[in-house]
């Protein structure tokens, strides 16, 4: 069984199927965004590669997949053993007082509070090889972190009596349970040293690789999240 080419052009946004071994055109006016070459080499093993202008791929290393057939994934790597409070909204502060004789004090709370939070706090990127003078790929590799861009809302009815001790104090409290997490990306487009149709400046050769890891990120993520009250600044 003989090797076959197949090669697909992206140009202003059309793709243009041209079968056989060996394909030639030279370019002329504006340079066409990308174009795309898959090689079949055998039945256990293919390789896909695309043609990046240097304006498509600003200079990166590591270009991410966005299409549905090359598509960059984030892969959480590491995480701490122990989750921690975020104290997303404080309600008043209510204080027993403390003069010598004084006697334990009740303090009737009822208010209904809705809060929302961020779903990823501290989010932060490093772009690793995605670097490039512009930083044009951060959106592209934030978007496929889980939980970027999301939120999520605590919503408690509070409607309970407290009796705390002289000198104490109470308030009501929302919090979401964090895990600091790790991560970094797998599948991009790789920069080769091979150049690829362009004119009058030729364009650089990309090969997917599906397992190629790059880039870190870290976020304190969301667990779950509840209401209470906190006695002298202790949840109970």
């Amino acid at each position: 069984m003989s090797n076959r080419t197949t090669v697909k052009v992206v140009e202003d946004g059309m793709r243009l199927s041209v079968p056989g071994l060996v394909w030639r055109r030279l370019l002329t006016g504006v340079a066409f965004a990308a174009a795309l070459a898959t090689f079949t080499a055998g039945p256990a093993q293919a390789a896909t590669e695309r043609c990046f202008t240097e304006q498509y791929s600003d200079g990166a290393q590591v270009v991410p997949g966005t299409d549905n057939s090359h598509r960059t994934r984030s892969v959480a790597r590491t995480q701490a053993a122990k989750t921690w409070d975020d104290w997303v909204w404080r309600g008043r502060l209510d204080r027993c007082p403390s003069a010598p004789g004084a006697r334990e004090c009740q303090f009737k709370i009822s208010e209904s509070k809705s809060t929302t939070a961020e779903w990823n706090a501290g989010f932060s990127l490093n772009l690793g090889n995605t670097s490039s003078p512009t930083k044009k790929w951060y959106n592209a590799l934030a978007n496929v972190t889980a939980g970027y861009g999301r939120s999520t809302t605590v919503t408690t009815d509070y409607n309970r009596t407290v009796t705390v001790s002289p000198g104490s104090s109470v308030q009501p409290v929302q919090v979401v349970v964090r895990r600091w997490t790790r991560g970094d990306y797998v599948g991009g487009w790789v920069r080769t040293n091979r150049t690829c149709g362009g004119y009058p400046i030729a364009n650089t050769v990309y090969e997917w690789r599906g397992e190629h890891r790059f880039g870190t990120w870290t976020a304190n993520r969301r667990v779950h999240e509840f209401g209470s009250f906190a006695i002298n600044g202790r949840i109970t």
